[in-house]
């Protein structure tokens, strides 16, 4: 597993960092392969966000940024880390919503374990 560190200022500079690693692991052609993104809470307050990246035949990739650390951990289809970002500079997280996330709760009950790659852990 690698480790690097980098700087991120916006929220959209975070997505492009994480889309542009899951296509670049497996060789996935960028815009091809759609991204969604949860946002993870612990105790009813936002503390990181799931990402993942839909590719062929079904396959996931997935990343979690956490936000109390400020690291991006970064998953391959089997599940297995391939990457871990520390982030110098991140954007904050407190108050943003998503496009199409009605609010917290919903958040939450949509993210199962199942969906959590392994080796993260989801805290409620």
């Amino acid at each position: 597993m690698l480790a690097q560190e980098t700087h991120v200022t916006s929220l959209q500079d975070l997505r492009e960092l994480v889309y542009d690693t899951l296509c670049g692991y497996d060789q996935l052609e960028p815009g091809a392969f759609p991204m969604t993104e949860r946002i993870l809470t612990k105790r009813s307050r936002p503390c990181g966000i799931l990402f993942c990246v839909q590719g062929p035949r079904r396959v996931q990739y997935s990343s979690v940024w956490e936000t109390e650390t400020n690291t991006l951990l970064f998953y391959g289809s089997s599940g297995e880390r391939f990457l871990k970002i520390q982030l110098v500079e991140a954007p904050q997280l407190a108050g943003i919503g998503h496009p199409g996330t009605h609010n917290q709760r919903s958040n939450q009950q949509s993210v199962t374990k199942a969906q959590v790659p392994k080796g993260a852990s989801l805290q409620r």
